[in-house]
């Protein structure tokens, strides 16, 4: 059975404490629900158009049974049979919830059929929860996906089931919101679901908390919360685990391409999570370090306020750190003191950030000096950094960080054939989807010829895990993509081909100022703001079947300065895509496509 899953079920009550209906936790502190769950609860008409402000009471029952927490309504879509995006609430609890509930990720395919499904819910008489199961269908008119229970014993969804969340089977996530039951023909035993990608429409913060059914990661690098799919370098955690259990300053160095980021989001971080004692946050240098450290830090100091509160009072002390008004031990030790957590991790990743994006050389050793400080002189601190091989030399030309990185750094190599095999299978296995025989040997050989492999290792999955046929990958697939020396490249030029010639004028300014000459390392990423951008690149980056829609750059926001940026997705595709990489910046002009 899922654990995740069946914590982030909820149950509502209503005024008088009957059990009314089910919800589910799909972020820290936010509930999806039905309209029509969350109207029975108050005792009020569910196709009113005002959002309720009265207080709804609820409990995690499979972790926390009758620990009752209060939330408010934040979002609110009526009972309205003539909308698609009817009958969905949203709800914010007032307090974090449990340790032990986590939120359960949304999953969206526009083929459910035959899917195999299971659901808790909570029918008249049955407060404590009975499961039903059986397979999903097709969408009807409204967009609803029919379910149907299809064994002779057994529950079926029916009133007390609304509002829970609907676990897939072969999708391994939440595919949708059982939301209601078919009570005139009850020896069917079906229901009706609202999917996943109509909840996302309506409600669009959903989309962030959307991950793919595709346990590879692309060209992005593994999070904290892909660490199930996340395989082939436990070896390199447990090093990792003993390096900070051991020492203040963590450097993880290595090529780009060798999965810096992901061992320590998706590796360190979750096992440092297990122990309890941690309090964790991230952030990456860009242009303006300081801003970046200090929304880090008050989100540490302050997770509770408002994301506005939080951003006037990061501009406010990024300013003091800068000026040298307060320093990062004093906020750091601040933060310590006010907490039960016993340690506190800070993650500055792609720390080469701090050398390519940052010129003010005098800011740059300003902050290098207060993060030390902090390292030297703060026992229950440590700073884990990622940087790539070839700017070490950078590091090291400033002596305090040189002298910290004699005993700090952890190399972290290529992956082993044994690691890579792993890599491949288990996240596939996982989901119960084959790989056919001699696929595997295939995709090692050809990643073996690849400098940088891991990106284009999990890019070239990706793809091919879009083209599994009966959930199975297969050779034909892998040979449709180019493999995994050209399924970049293939796909890159294949999105730009079918640009406007304007549009490709566009894509070649957006992308000369996405990159980073290299001084004797590779070239680099930069960041770009939306102003930077202007207004009509910025359309070609954001609209429908866009730049961002294809993930060949992603968008981001400044949460200091409120600006809206944009960068390339990795280095990779600088690396590998000749367009992009050879044809325009050797030619320094817009000719793109030539191959000089």
């Amino acid at each position: 059975m899922n654990t995740v899953f069946e914590s982030s079920v909820v149950r509502i009550y209503s005024r008088t404490g009957k059990v009314v209906g089910a919800g589910f936790l799909v972020s820290q502190k936010q509930i999806l629900t039905c309209t029509h769950v969350v109207a029975y609860a108050l005792g009020i008409d569910a196709k009113s158009p005002e959002m309720p402000s009265t207080e709804v009471s609820l409990d995690f029952p499979r972790v926390a049974t009758k620990q009752i927490l209060k939330a408010t309504v934040v979002f609110w879509r009526p009972v309205n049979p003539d909308r698609s995006d009817e009958d969905i609430a949203g709800l914010e609890l007032l307090e974090l919830p449990p340790a032990a509930v986590k939120p359960v990720r949304l999953v969206t395919s526009e083929d459910l059929w035959g899917h195999s499904f299971r659901v808790l819910g909570f029918p008249e008489g049955k407060s404590n929860g009975v499961w039903a199961d059986g397979q999903l269908r097709g969408a009807i008119a409204n967009g609803w996906v029919q379910v149907e229970d299809i064994r002779e014993t057994g529950y079926r969804l029916e009133e007390g089931f609304s509002g829970a969340p609907v676990w897939d089977e072969t999708l391994q996530g939440v595919a949708g919101m059982a939301v209601a039951a078919e009570k005139k023909r009850v020896e069917t035993k079906a229901g009706f679901i609202i999917p996943a990608n109509l909840l996302i429409q309506a409600w669009d913060k959903l989309e962030k908390r959307t991950t793919p059914a595709c346990p590879y990661r692309g060209l992005s690098a593994f999070r904290e919360e892909d660490a199930e799919f996340f395989f082939g370098r436990e070896e390199f955690t447990q090093q990792m685990m003993t390096a900070v259990e051991r020492q203040q300053l963590v450097a993880v160095i290595g090529p780009s391409g060798s999965g810096k980021s992901s061992v320590v989001f998706a590796g360190l971080i979750p096992q440092l999570r297990q122990q309890q004692e941690w309090l964790i946050s991230d952030f990456r240098p860009t242009t303006h370090p300081f801003e970046e450290l200090a929304a880090a830090l008050v989100y540490l100091r302050e997770p509770e306020e408002s994301k506005v509160k939080r951003d006037i009072d990061a501009g406010m002390l990024w300013s003091a750190l800068q000026k040298g008004e307060l320093t990062v031990r004093t906020v750091v030790s601040r933060i310590l003191e006010d907490n039960s957590s016993t340690h506190l991790l800070l993650v500055a990743d792609q720390f080469e950030q701090l050398y390519t994006l940052c010129e003010d050389i005098q800011k740059r050793r300003l902050f290098l000096e207060q993060l030390l400080e902090a390292v030297n002189h703060l026992p229950n601190f440590t700073l884990v950094l990622t940087l790539r091989a070839d700017f070490l030399g950078y590091a090291l030309s400033y002596r305090p960080l040189a002298d910290a990185l004699q005993n700090g750094d952890v190399k972290l190599g290529p992956m082993n054939r044994q690691e890579l095999q792993e890599a491949i299978e288990s996240p596939a296995q996982k989901l119960g989807v084959s790989i056919e025989p001699g696929l595997t040997e295939r995709i090692l050989e050809d990643v073996e010829k690849s400098p940088g492999n891991l990106p284009l290792l999990e890019f070239a999955l990706t793809l091919l895990w879009k083209k599994q046929s009966n959930g199975h990958l297969t050779h034909q697939a892998y040979q449709e993509i180019g493999g995994v020396e050209q399924a970049l490249a293939n796909y890159a030029e294949e999105l730009y081909g079918k640009l406007t010639e304007t549009d490709k004028q566009k894509a070649q300014r957006l992308f000369i100022q996405l990159v980073h000459p290299g001084k004797g390392t590779e070239d680099t990423r930069q960041i770009a703001t939306r102003h930077e951008v202007g207004e009509d690149n910025w359309d070609l980056v954001t609209r429908t079947k866009g730049l961002a829609d294809a993930r060949l750059v992603v968008t981001g926001h400044n949460e200091v300065t409120n600006e809206e940026t944009v960068e390339v997705i990795h280095e990779a595709l600088i690396r590998e895509w000749e367009t992009l990489g050879g044809g325009w910046r050797r030619t320094g002009s817009f000719a793109c496509g030539r191959r000089d």
